[in-house]
């Protein structure tokens, strides 16, 4: 898909919303000019516009309009905050009644001797900045299960209800009978709501692992995989996998970025000559303290450009800092994207000579082998929960049998991971280039602009009886640092640990991949909160200059904190590796939900 980058220097009007919640965990995204996460609430019957709201006269005018052409014919009412006209619903003319007097026209007040007067109706809310959730929301009166099979009921590729039959390895004789539910498979032998994946352990056929491959669809004739790949094939699905194809404005006088690589906010930048990256010289740490105290005011910093033709970080060889030539050419690590050339890889020790090397390092090719492992297998924890590591994978032509069947789940389950991340997410939305970035985050999306190629996240999802309660996105950038820039859970299970277990694992994966440390944006004033309780601390030096050279997720006046996972027990990484759940049951307090707020207590 298609962007286009704004016009430079153009004011644009945002309007941004804070929220807080009563839970154990807290948000490290935050209101910000450059990231609006305006979510449009439901709006109500009088369509009252609040005149406390902090919206500009454009944005309420704006509003108004839309309202107004928006609203229905009929059985609608709309009143202007000032006591403007009020439009009656149509209704039944009302009847002539005359009195004594002779007086006609005016409508009787007494109620009917057939009809009991009514109590007047109960308005509703007409709080434009409500924080959006489950119980409020136009698409969801009440919260619903984010389960594959409610996923594709409210898809309407499928009926709730629907009758099913688990069958043999012939494919001729019905092993087990159900039907289908939002929350899985009513079986027809327990008169249970079980998991699809227990629906095959009661058809005996636990071994297979591929539920959804030899569920068949009674009504529709057909099994429910190949729905799945229906349902990932519609229009709107393959409009969220596209990539992020970022074209600069005509009238822009160069073909690079708006934004800063490493802080994601605008200003005087300086521009790479091979890539559309740009940089704040304090962020690539160019600046100078000028000493002659004559000439300008003491400890005045000021800018060392560089001179001539200028290549930043991840258009030069990590190790020799050097660019492409004709006779040196640029390679990109698969895993973490830093170039480098194949001669200089060919110097470092533990690299195979006798196979050309797609990654920088043979750490990185651990690593990499090791997440690709981990990808769509199921971990068992304790009671009914599992965690998974998620990624969208491509389409095989040549996939089948139980390669196809995990990628198809994979790939559906990411897309009941967005709807989660759109319940609990106000949409993050780049200003410069207008792309949804949790959106593009959970689909790892690519572009063509370094800062928002978000090609090697990955979604970590905690579910309980198939249903996903609580997701964090993760990127490893080598053995040195792994970034986790969203973690969120859905309403009903907050304050109930549920982040605690997802993170946990994830801590304990990411110390059996060897990941030094974990870092996350925080918005500053729960700075103090995030070291105090959660062990976290400023970026030290050593971690900066990778950074620097890193491609990392960072929001406009947030903060980087880092914390430095502590290596484990000696059995601890055999522990990891043999049990099914990954978790170790001594480790510290993981991070909480950065995607609330802290409550009072918390930061005072």
């Amino acid at each position: 898909m298609a962007y286009k980058m704004r016009t430079r220097k153009q004011t644009m009007i945002y309007l941004n919303h804070s929220s807080s919640s009563e839970d154990e965990v807290y948000d490290s995204t935050y209101s910000d000019p450059d990231y609006t996460r305006t979510r449009p609430q439901r709006r109500s019957r009088n369509n009252n516009v609040s005149s406390s709201s902090s919206s500009t006269p454009l944005q309420i005018a704006d509003r108004n309009v839309q309202m107004e052409e928006t609203a229905p014919e009929t059985g609608s009412s709309s009143r202007s905050n000032n006591g403007g006209a009020v439009k009656r619903r149509r209704r039944r003319p009302p009847k002539n009644n005359s009195n004594n007097n002779g007086e006609q026209g005016r409508r009787s007040r007494r109620p009917s001797n057939r009809l009991q007067a009514r109590p007047p109706r109960r308005r509703r809310s007409s709080n434009l900045h409500q924080r959006p959730s489950t119980s409020n929301t136009s698409r969801d009166v009440l919260p619903r299960q984010r389960t594959i099979l409610s996923w594709l009921i409210d898809k309407e590729i499928i009926q709730e209800n629907e009758q099913v039959w688990y069958m043999d390895k012939s494919r001729h004789a019905a092993l087990q009978e159900g039907k289908i539910t939002r929350a899985g498979v009513l079986c027809r032998c327990c008169y249970k709501v079980i998991t699809v994946h227990e629906f095959e352990d009661h058809a005996e056929r636990s071994t297979l692992k591929r539920p959804y491959d030899n569920i068949y669809l009674v009504r529709l004739q057909s099994y429910l995989l190949s729905y799945l790949v229906k349902a990932l094939q519609r229009e709107d699905e393959v409009s969220r996998r596209e990539f992020n194809l970022i074209q600069p404005q005509t009238i822009a006088s160069d073909q690079n970025d708006d934004a800063c690589m490493i802080c994601a906010d605008g200003g005087d930048l300086i521009c790479c000559e091979r890539c559309p990256s740009t940089f704040h010289p304090n962020c690539l740490d160019l600046e100078v303290r000028l000493i002659d105290q004559y000439s300008t005011p003491p400890g005045t910093r000021l800018p060392n450009i560089p001179q001539g033709d200028w290549l930043c970080p991840h258009c030069v060889c990590k190790f020799c800092g050097a660019g492409s030539s004709s006779s040196l050419t640029l390679t990109a690590c698969v895993l973490c994207e830093m170039q480098y050339h194949g001669e200089c890889v060919l110097e470092i020790k533990g690299i195979d000579l006798n196979r050309p090397s797609v990654f920088c390092s043979s750490i990185c090719g651990e690593i990499y082998m090791k997440l690709q492992e981990m990808v769509g297998v199921r971990k068992e924890l304790d009671n009914g929960y599992s965690w998974t590591l998620l990624r969208r994978m491509q389409a095989l032509t040549y996939a089948s049998g139980n390669e196809l069947h995990k990628m198809v789940e994979c790939n559906c389950k990411i897309a009941v991971a967005w709807t989660v991340m759109d319940e609990i997410f106000m949409p993050t939305i780049d200003r410069f280039t207008t792309i949804n970035v949790v959106q593009s985050v959970i689909y790892n999306r690519g572009s063509n602009l370094m800062r928002l190629n978000f090609k090697r996240f990955f979604t970590a999802i905690l579910e309980h009886n198939d249903e996903i309660i609580s997701i964090a996105t993760l990127r490893v950038n080598g053995n040195k640092l792994a970034e986790m820039p969203f973690v969120g859970t859905r309403e009903k299970y907050r304050g109930k640990g549920m982040v605690q277990k997802l993170l946990t694992a994830l801590e304990s994966a990411l110390c059996f991949l060897k990941v030094e440390n974990l870092v996350i944006p925080s918005v500053p004033e729960v700075v103090p909160m995030w070291k105090e309780k959660y062990s976290f601390s400023p970026i030290n030096n050593s971690l900066i200059k990778d950074l620097i050279s890193t491609n990392t997720l960072m929001f406009p006046t947030a903060v980087r904190l880092q914390k430095s996972l502590a290596p484990q027990a000696t059995d601890s990484a055999d522990a990891v590796e043999n049990k099914p759940n990954g978790v170790n049951d001594n480790t510290k307090i993981p991070l909480p939900d950065l995607n609330l707020e802290p409550s009072e207590e918390d930061v005072n």
